[in-house]
C-alpha cells in the first residue's frame, strides 16, 4: 500500500470510530447523572409512554447518591425508594419496584422552577404512578415528572399542579377502566391504520 493510500485510510478509520462511539449509548450512573423531568401533552400520551402504571406505597429513602454536581441553590441528590405494588394497571407484575428520583438539597423554596424539573425523594404515602424503566439499571422514574404522580387522599386520586385532571378523584376501583379505556383508544387507532 502506498503511503498516500495508507495517510487516506486513516481519517477514515478515525471518522469510523467516531461514528460508532455516538451511537453507543452510555448507561445511567446514580452517582453522576441527573433525572430531569419532561411534560407530556396528554393523559394518553402518559399512559402510552408508561412501562409500569401502578398503585403503590411509598416507603421512605432506601439510598441517596450525592452526583457531585451542583446549582447555584444547592446539590444534586439521586434518591431511591423502594415501592409496595398494590395494584398493577399495565405492565408486568413487580414485586420489587425502586424509584429513582433527584433533587436539590436543600430544598429550593416551592415556587422555584427547578422544582418541577427535579422533584427530589417523594413523601411517604400511597400514590397512582405512571412510570418508566431508566435502561441499564433496576430502577424506575416518574414518567413526566410530577405529571406521573397522583396521591391517594380518602380514597381518591389528587392531580398535582402540572397533573392531568383525567386522573383526578378516582377511587382505585376506577383506576383500571381508565388506564384501560386510553389504551383500548390507543390499539384501536392502530388497528384501524394497519
Amino acid at each position: 500500500m502506498t503511503v498516500i493510500k495508507r495517510l487516506m485510510v486513516f481519517p477514515a478509520l478515525i471518522l469510523i470510530l467516531f461514528i460508532g462511539e455516538a451511537h453507543v449509548s452510555k448507561a445511567f450512573n446514580v452517582h453522576h447523572d441527573l433525572i430531569k423531568s419532561a411534560q407530556l401533552k396528554t393523559s394518553q400520551d402518559l399512559i402510552a409512554s408508561s412501562d409500569l402504571i401502578i398503585l403503590a406505597e411509598i416507603q421512605g429513602v432506601s439510598y441517596q447518591f450525592n452526583t457531585g454536581r451542583h446549582t447555584d441553590i444547592g446539590k444534586f441528590i439521586n434518591y431511591v425508594q423502594p415501592l409496595s405494588v398494590k395494584t398493577v394497571y399495565k405492565g408486568s407484575e413487580q414485586h420489587d419496584v425502586h424509584l429513582l428520583t433527584t433533587g436539590i438539597y436543600p430544598l429550593p423554596k416551592p415556587e422555584n422552577p427547578l422544582n418541577n424539573l427535579y422533584p427530589g425523594a417523594i413523601e411517604n404515602g400511597t400514590y397512582l404512578t405512571f412510570l418508566k424503566k431508566i435502561p441499564g439499571t433496576p430502577y424506575y422514574q416518574l414518567n413526566g415528572g410530577w405529571q406521573g404522580l397522583y396521591p391517594l387522599i380518602n380514597g381518591r386520586t389528587f392531580a398535582l399542579s402540572g397533573g392531568f385532571t383525567r386522573f383526578n378523584d378516582l377511587a382505585p376501583k376506577d383506576i383500571n377502566h381508565i388506564i384501560k379505556t386510553r389504551n383500548g383508544e390507543f390499539f384501536s387507532i392502530k388497528i384501524s391504520i394497519i
